[in-house]
């Protein structure tokens, strides 16, 4: 659940939103992700820019994931590596593209170059472990919904697995695709809906799920989540309303134990 932690700094709003997952590992207790978005990248300053390359270098975290639409045209990637030189982030890093990617960024494979030079192993329906204080985690990524081809088979995700999954999808409506085998999904793609109506909310999802899934944390059945993000930028119309750019710090939890009573602790 969201915390309440909520800070405004400039045009960015930044929060920890905590998980409580029973399947997660108690070596992962504690496990803080980054969760960067729709980072639609112009190819000239932006004050986001500034604010969320001061967010990335002073939040501390263990893995950064990149839920695709990087740059809004393939012209944009040298101007975009520059400012990925000045993020000193030591996280871990995971990528998979969007629909941007695919189309305005060029190609799949130009985005996973270009993820790389900045840092970033991308996850095309493929998967990787990555373990700490014991507790392993496995990494899954589909490509994009809309313009690529995920393969939810590849990224060995259509049946159970023992391992606790992590899944980076661009689009949350992957959910409606395929069965999908994972604990915890993180996506982005909506931007929120970009313009929010008071009592109204977003006339435009960009998703079929509903309301529920235009953002935010989202419980869905056998104590599995998905997070969807606002994201960063914009993409044709360059305009958010009451929907301001974010950058949520996803913290995973064990359920709490609860405290013994005085049976449980004094023998006879």
């Amino acid at each position: 659940m969201d915390n309440g932690f909520a800070v405004m700094k400039d045009l960015l709003q930044i929060h920890e939103v905590e998980v409580v997952i029973p399947r997660l590992p108690a070596g992962l207790d504690g496990l803080r992700i980054i969760h960067l978005s729709d980072w639609h990248f112009r190819g000239r300053p932006q004050p986001v820019d500034a604010a969320l390359a001061d967010a990335l270098n002073a939040t501390a975290a263990d893995l950064l994931v990149f839920t695709g639409d990087a740059v809004n045209h393939a012209d944009y990637w040298p101007v975009a590596q520059t400012w990925w030189s000045s993020i000193r982030q030591t996280a871990h890093r995971f990528a998979v593209p969007g629909n941007w990617d695919h189309v305005r960024g060029n190609t799949s494979e130009r985005f996973t170059e270009q993820m790389a030079t900045a840092g970033f192993t991308t996850l095309i329906n493929r998967t990787c472990e990555w373990e700490q204080a014991g507790g392993r985690l496995r990494i899954a990524g589909l490509d994009d919904l809309q313009q690529g081809q995920p393969d939810p088979g590849g990224a060995g995700l259509d049946g159970p697995h023992e391992a606790f999954t992590l899944l980076l999808a661009h689009h949350p409506d992957v959910l409606l695709a395929n069965p999908l085998h994972f604990d915890l999904l993180l996506s982005g793609h909506t931007h929120g809906g970009q313009i929010r109506l008071p009592g109204l909310g977003a006339p435009v999802r960009h998703t079929r799920q509903g309301a529920a899934f235009v953002q935010g944390l989202v419980r869905l059945p056998r104590q599995r989540y998905v997070y969807i993000s606002r994201g960063i930028g914009t993409g044709l119309l360059k305009l958010r309303l009451n929907c301001p750019p974010e950058l949520p710090v996803i913290v995973l939890r064990c359920p709490a134990k609860p405290e013994p009573s005085c049976l449980d602790v004094i023998s006879f």
